[in-house]
């Protein structure tokens, strides 16, 4: 009977561990309507595929710092950062201006949690100085560590975009984001694909 217990303990464990991924992260007592299900990633992956993408997102400049509010045990909650980013990606479609919001809880040692939402301003692609030809609704969430003090900030993230407005209304988009400060560079590079709803 012991070694029953033990066996259903060792594969609760287990079980537990290899189904908590990064791009599941939950943060139970905060509110989930910002984050994205499982569910919704698994649907998407599948049909009516239009294109997958790849490219690289910069930061044009932060807007709002946000409220970062101290927690016991030395972790830090910051609500409602925003700052302007760029991407600029091999679709021209995913291309454009971004303004992300942005949520992290942090432990101690600068590990935690991010997740939030973005508007992508899609750019014109015969001249990027034109008015927008559409726009992206996103929600995302992800893992944080390191500092960028430090030189040693990483951050990847998945976002999961709806085309809202003009020639990207009524398809859908998946970007997985990974910023590696310390082996790329301070900014995003992504990947992902657009496909019809």
């Amino acid at each position: 009977m012991k070694h029953l217990t033990v066996m259903f303990l060792i594969i609760g464990t287990g079980l537990l561990f290899f189904s908590c991924s990064e791009d599941q992260m939950t943060t139970p007592e905060l509110s989930q309507e910002n984050t994205l299900g499982e569910g919704e990633l698994t649907d998407l992956s599948f049909s009516k595929m239009i294109a997958t993408f790849s490219g690289r997102s910069d930061l044009i400049a932060p807007l709002n710092p946000g409220i970062t509010t101290s927690l016991p045990g030395g972790k830090t909650l910051t609500i409602g950062r925003t700052a302007h980013w760029y991407d600029d990606a091999s679709d021209w479609r995913v291309t454009g201006d971004a303004i992300w919001t942005v949520n992290q809880k942090l432990n101690k040692d600068g590990h935690g949690q991010v997740w939030g939402t973005a508007e992508m301003s899609v750019a014109d692609p015969n001249n990027p100085t034109n008015p927008p030809v559409g726009k992206w609704e996103m929600t995302w969430h992800g893992v944080i560590w390191g500092n960028p003090a430090q030189g040693n900030l990483y951050i990847k993230g998945i976002a999961l975009g709806e085309g809202t407005e003009g020639v990207v209304e009524g398809l859908v988009a998946k970007w997985t984001y990974i910023l590696d400060q310390a082996n790329v560079g301070f900014y995003y590079t992504s990947e992902g694909f657009i496909r019809e709803q």
